[in-house]
């Protein structure tokens, strides 16, 4: 009994020796199983990353050969563009040569028919008719030579074909240089020129193209007003512009024109009867744009024109204010 006791739990113990046995091959295969399992996704994510690797290399290899194209064709147009500005610079001077060698071929000859017509006036007898017209061919003369000369200017400006030098200036001597240009023929016209009392200020501006800018402005009043009216002058200087007022008694201008009357050979139709070219406004706006300032236009029909410039002021003109 005692035999068959031990026999039978060495049986129990063999049997649960074998099912742990048993469990633990199964373990064993399941680990095996998920071992493999785990191999294989590490060799497929190891494929992954090759593949990726690849494309990154190709991707790269593709970006260096679009820059070293991109560089090469940047490399290609800077030579381009160098070779278009030596052109231009090339055209630049010869079209300058060719404006000056016009300039000269044409007002030349011009200046000569000029005095030469002048001196036949004044030493041949020619009865009133034929003086009048004398003078009126002389007058045309003048007005040609006035036009090409301004038209020349003009060019030299827009195309920068001259050195146009700036600098802080006192605007006394550039107004009086104006001013005592037109006054003869304000005069003539028993046209009065006023100028109010002011400080002088330094403003930046180039002296002889200023002056010319003022001289068109005068003329222009002195031309489109009437006998024995005024032409007032007005400096005001503020924070940062000083502004050369200009103001006439004139037949004024419509507002519908302000768009148009800086525009070259512009002519308002109430003045188409009246000796002109177009050229003079447009000149002022050149040369006061070219000097970093602006023109301004007031105007009212029948009662006159005020035409302001402004012109930059140097720092330390800050605090000076115009006097009455």
């Amino acid at each position: 009994t005692l035999k068959d006791a031990l026999i039978e739990r060495l049986q129990g113990q063999l049997r649960q020796k074998d099912a742990e046995l048993s469990h633990s091959k199964s373990s064993d295969l399941e680990t095996k199983r998920d071992n493999s399992t785990l191999q294989e996704q590490l060799q497929k994510k190891d494929q992954e990353k090759q593949q990726l690797i690849q494309k990154a290399n190709q991707i790269i290899a593709s970006k260096d050969a679009t820059i070293e194209a991109v560089t090469k064709d940047n490399e290609e147009l800077r030579q381009q563009l160098k070779e278009v500005q030596a052109e231009l610079a090339r055209s630049k001077e010869k079209i300058q040569a060719f404006i000056s060698d016009l300039s000269h071929e044409i007002k030349t000859p011009l200046t000569n028919v000029i005095m030469y017509h002048e001196i036949l006036v004044k030493k041949t007898n020619l009865d009133n008719d034929l003086k009048e017209k004398q003078e009126r061919i002389t007058e045309q003369l003048k007005k040609m030579e006035w036009i090409l000369g301004s038209l020349f200017k003009s060019v030299y400006l827009e195309e920068e074909y001259l050195k146009f030098d700036l600098d802080y200036f006192e605007i006394t001597d550039t107004l009086s240089i104006a001013v005592s240009t037109v006054f003869k023929k304000a005069t003539d016209k028993g046209i009065e020129i006023s100028i109010d009392e002011f400080r002088d200020v330094c403003v930046l501006h180039n002296k002889k193209w200023t002056a010319e800018a003022l001289i068109n402005i005068l003329e222009n009043s002195i031309k489109y007003s009437p006998r024995n009216s005024k032409i007032h002058i007005h400096i005001e200087c503020g924070e940062i512009f000083t502004e050369i007022a200009i103001r006439d008694e004139g037949i004024g201008i419509s507002k519908d024109e302000y768009p148009f009357i800086f525009q070259r050979f512009y002519r308002s139709e109430n003045v188409k009867d009246t000796e002109g070219s177009g050229i003079g406004l447009y000149l002022v706006k050149t040369i006061i744009e070219k000097e970093k300032g602006y023109v301004v236009v007031e105007s009212e029909l029948s009662k006159g024109t005020k035409i302001s410039v402004f012109l930059q002021n140097q720092i330390e003109n800050k605090r000076i204010l115009t006097e009455n």
